[in-house]
């Protein structure tokens, strides 16, 4: 499994990070602060950013 490999330490956020790369998704909606400091190549957005787009 690819998330096991990555540098990040919590699993969850790791198999999440390679589900939205496999499905090429534009971001990631996490109120996670540890995993929105992490550098993934899927932009990671908090939940209010998301709905602040269709205001």
């Amino acid at each position: 499994m690819k998330a096991l490999t990555l540098p990040n330490e919590d699993f969850e956020d790791s198999l999440v990070e390679v589900c939205a790369k496999n499905v090429k998704a534009d971001y990631i909606i996490s109120r996670d602060e540890m995993f929105a400091k992490i550098a993934t190549e899927v932009k990671i957005i908090k939940p209010d950013e998301f709905i602040s787009m269709f205001k």
